[in-house]
């Protein structure tokens, strides 16, 4: 009887096992790809508006630098005189309405004038009397570093609303004295308009904070709600909340952490899959959070699983129809995986994403350098000069780092196009070394060009230009004495570029693996500063427009890069793409 027994269950369990693992895998298939999907509409959410707030900050900034800058706003400081102050603000904020109040204070922080009108100005029949404002955090920043600064959030004095305070000294540029401060009050309801334009799936929402985790704009408070993030009252269930600050996911995003997490929202008390995205405002750094309920976000995956399962049942009481059933799983399973991977090929990468919210900081940081540079901030001091210059070198290299990254991602997805048109070889080459003639005399090397400069060539030139200027920037580094000669000829087939240096030559076996991702670095390819990923870029860019790419090296004696462009022959048209 028993062996009976097991007679009938090896059928059993060798049908069953299969299904197992099949179910099983087909779950987490699905699990993975239901999440990733969530998570990059959710990172794709935070950058789109931290793209929109850095812009508006940048620009109102810029305003008020302007404005402060003015003589005629210098003189008035100057003179305290209060009528052509309210005079210039008031003109001021009636061209440009965002700005919800402008008012100008004194060396010591007493306000001047202001308009609208408020209480921070009062008039006594014994004359005018304007508000102690020194104990604000935007007057002891602007005094203490004499440049500009963006607030965290705070109650206005006269409405209690919700406002950001931009803030600028008002410097007399001769003697380098800070005659006032010129502030701007930004209401945090038009940054609240922003978030209810931006619709996230499952009833998802995307809100801010600042740098000490007070809640900037969230779609969910009262529309004048007073900024303490521990009395904030959420429309959805009329509670109160403790705030954000005391959470590690919201720690871990101050502290600079771009990430991904779950977590149980204080306002709504839901558990929601959210990313969250540090932005830098100012010298601060803010939050920008994209949130869906964990519930509602993964609704669709639990109902792939109670599909699996049910299929798993009947497949396993039936084994009659296990094929038919089988195949029929299958092929729901492979539709869902192709609707799912469809959906996330419609969404930014994640990679190509975090390189290009890294260009931010690196944009804002090289803005603020070119303006010290300008003297927007008065001179700089000689010994300054130095280190500045150093700091800017650094962040252009960081710049050039997020762009190969950005590039890489993009040539493995296979989203680079290249615009062929009909243009001369040394058209190319003259493109190619404009941006390092300096550079090269600098350092005491030549950078010449010879050879027939006529030649006809089929190629997009931008792109031509990035993949040869790789091998300028590399022989201008490794290149001791001499310099560089970009050598034109051209064979039946291609134009010809020989980028020809005098430097230290390469070893055969770097030669080897030169042109991959994963070359070695040292000698040329400058490991301490470079991602190492720029030959193998210019490769990619030279063979999409049908070119081909060569080195010749030899230790001691200089290496010589070939790149060959294909010739314009009256067969390839102008809006032919390579």
């Amino acid at each position: 009887m028993k062996m009976r027994k097991l007679k009938w269950a090896l059928p059993f369990l060798a049908v069953f096992f299969p299904i197992a693992l099949l179910s099983f895998y087909t779950y987490s298939v699905a699990s993975r790809s239901v999440r990733d999907l969530v998570d990059s509409e959710n990172v794709a959410a935070t950058g789109n508006l931290s793209q929109l707030l850095t812009q508006h900050t940048k620009q109102t900034a810029t305003l008020l630098q302007a404005f402060a800058a003015v003589p005629g706003t210098q003189k008035a400081v100057a003179e305290k005189d209060e009528f052509t102050i309210t005079t210039r603000l008031k003109a001021l904020t009636v061209s440009y309405p965002q700005i919800e109040r402008a008012y100008i204070t004194d060396a010591k922080g007493n306000a001047l004038g202001v308009y609208p009108q408020s209480s921070l100005v009062m008039r006594t029949a014994s004359g005018t009397y304007g508000q102690d404002l020194s104990r604000t955090d935007w007057y002891k920043n602007v005094m203490q570093t004499r440049k500009s600064y963006i607030s965290g959030v705070f109650q206005s004095i006269d409405n209690g609303s919700s406002a950001i305070a931009f803030a600028t000294p008002v410097i007399y540029l001769e003697t380098g004295e800070i005659l006032g401060v010129v502030v701007f009050e930004y209401p945090t309801e038009q940054i609240k308009q922003w978030l209810n334009n931006i619709d996230l799936s499952h009833g998802g929402n995307i809100f801010i904070v600042d740098h000490t985790a007070t809640l900037v704009a969230h779609p969910d408070t009262q529309k004048k709600q007073k900024p303490q993030y521990s009395d904030v009252i959420s429309r959805t269930n009329g509670k109160h909340f403790a705030g954000y600050r005391h959470l590690e996911v919201m720690e871990k995003a101050l502290a600079g952490s771009l990430h991904v997490s779950e977590y149980t929202d204080p306002l709504s008390g839901k558990e929601m899959i959210a990313a969250f995205l540090p932005l830098a405002i100012g010298s601060n750094i803010w939050v920008v959070v994209a949130q869906q309920p964990t519930e509602l976000a993964y609704k669709e995956l639990r109902r792939v699983s109670l599909n699996i399962s049910l299929v798993g049942g009947v497949l396993t009481l039936f084994t009659l129809f296990m094929s038919f059933a089988l195949a029929k799983m299958s092929r729901r399973n492979i539709k869902l995986n192709e609707d799912l991977e469809e959906k996330n090929l419609l969404l930014k990468d994640l990679t190509s994403f975090v390189s290009h919210q890294l260009k931010a900081p690196v944009t804002a940081v090289s803005w603020i350098l070119e303006n010290i540079f300008d003297g927007d901030y008065g001179d700089v001091p000689k010994q300054l000069n130095e280190p500045l210059g150093e700091l800017q070198d650094v962040n252009k290299s960081n710049y050039r780092l997020i762009t190969n990254i950005l590039n890489v991602s993009r040539i493995d997805r296979g989203v680079i196009d290249v615009e062929c048109k009909k243009i001369l070889l040394g058209d190319v080459a003259e493109r190619t070394v404009r941006d390092y003639l300096e550079a090269a005399k600098k350092v005491g090397l030549y950078l010449k060009i010879e050879g027939n400069n006529h030649t006809e060539i089929f190629v997009d030139l931008e792109k031509t230009a990035e993949a040869i200027t790789n091998a300028i920037s590399n022989a201008i580094k490794y290149t001791k004495s001499g310099g560089i000669t970009l050598r034109l000829s051209k064979d039946e087939k291609f134009g010809i570029i020989s980028v020809e240096d005098t430097g230290e030559g390469m070893p055969p076996e770097m030669l080897e693996k030169l042109f991959s991702r994963d070359q070695v670095h040292g000698a040329n390819t400058a490991a301490a500063n470079s991602s190492g990923l720029g030959l193998y870029i210019a490769k990619n860019f030279i063979e999409m427009q049908g070119g081909e790419v060569l080195v010749e090296s030899e230790l001691g004696k200089g290496s010589t890069f070939i790149y060959k462009l294909p010739l314009y022959t009256g067969q390839n048209t102008e809006d032919e793409e390579g």
